[in-house]
């Protein structure tokens, strides 16, 4: 039973349900609501697979934004702001930052998170990206 309940959690909440609702005249109310609940669907994030060039890419403009080196992070910035294939990859870097910022507000890392808002700023003054949803 127990390894039934570790692959399919429902079931335990199903077996549940129905020992409330045996021999008791008002626990039929309470299992009509477990069943409601469990009729919830989450929806699934739709995840894009990246190309080998996309990974590469993403991996070196990630650390170039927060990496020492000034000069290869304006570049960085640059690209960002004014490549039209970057939504494909608009999840990761929006998880990537939202991550980073995390972080860094627990650590009180104030040149990483301008570093980060940055990256959020140049991903907004691209026309051809749409944020709305991130």
């Amino acid at each position: 039973v127990q390894k039934i309940e570790s692959v399919d959690p429902t079931s335990k909440l199903a077996s549940k349900s129905t020992n409330m609702s045996v021999g008791k005249p008002g626990g039929g109310g309470k299992s009509q609501k477990l069943r409601n609940v469990e009729t919830v669907h989450v929806k699934q994030l739709a995840t894009h697979e990246l190309s080998v060039e996309q990974q590469l890419y993403y991996k070196e403009i990630t650390e170039a934004c927060v990496g020492a080196d000034e000069a290869r992070r304006a570049e960085a910035l640059q690209s960002l702001s004014a490549d039209p294939g970057l939504h494909e990859m608009l999840a990761r870097m929006c998880t990537f930052i939202a991550e980073g910022v995390r972080v860094n507000v627990v650590q009180n890392n104030l040149a990483l998170l301008i570093y980060l808002m940055r990256m959020v700023k140049a991903l907004l003054d691209n026309p051809s990206l749409y944020l709305e949803k991130y």
